[in-house]
């Protein structure tokens, strides 16, 4: 643990001035540290793994639509509008998660679907899409399309994580979950009932998402 913290430990540092503007609050460190957030992630995935073949570019490329819709939102409050852009930035980076892990399993032989990880995550956006139907508004296909998106994400790490190795199927598994708890949070907030340090889980458990995921992927021989 200590050298996983001394490994992460700028981007660690980066969340966690991002959270205590998020408590304090002070929106110019908010708006400085999100975009950061994932430069510091590509910086580490950089320099610790490379971009030597495709697999790697797609990493690469949820990276930085990820980092696309950090940006987009937060000019959300102004217009609408970047909230639809920065909704279709962070569905193209769950679709490279999604081709990324599924070249990752095809590469070392045929993906065997499981029935309880397939029942479980149908259940998950069944409910979740019960909750926010009724009050999405014109926003109906477009979240729905993410829900989905955001639900095969995560079956497609179920079935794949255990192609890594233990500890770093652990944390692409660990990664998936907390990415759609985040995801999940944030549209029971918008569209749902808004609630109180709503922001503050939104983006631990999305930071903690994306440090999980890039750590497992790097580490996935390991």
């Amino acid at each position: 643990m200590l050298l996983f913290v001394k490994k992460n430990s700028l981007f660690i540092l980066v969340l966690v001035l991002h959270l205590v503007g998020i408590v304090v609050p002070n929106e110019k460190t908010v708006n400085i540290t999100k975009p950061l957030l994932l430069l510091t992630l590509l910086y580490f995935f950089y320099r610790n793994n490379g971009i030597s073949n495709f697999q790697d570019k797609l990493v690469v490329l949820a990276l930085v639509f990820s980092f696309g819709g950090d940006v987009l939102l937060i000019f959300q409050k102004e217009r609408e509008l970047f909230f639809i852009f920065g909704l279709a930035s962070f569905l193209l980076a769950h679709l490279f998660y999604v081709f990324y892990f599924y070249k990752l399993a095809t590469s070392r032989g045929k993906i065997a679907i499981r029935i309880f990880p397939v029942l479980m995550v149908l259940t998950y956006l069944i409910v979740l899409l019960k909750i926010l139907y009724p009050s999405l508004g014109a926003l109906k296909v477009p979240v729905m399309v993410y829900a989905f998106t955001i639900s095969a994400m995560l079956l497609m790490v179920l079935h794949t994580y255990r192609h890594f190795n233990k500890a770093p199927g652990l944390y692409c598994l660990s990664g998936a979950v907390l990415f759609v708890l985040s995801d999940s949070i944030l549209a029971i907030n918008k569209f749902h009932s808004n609630f109180t340090g709503a922001s503050f889980l939104i983006m631990l458990t999305y930071g903690l998402a994306q440090l999980f995921l890039v750590n497992g992927i790097i580490k996935k021989e390991a």
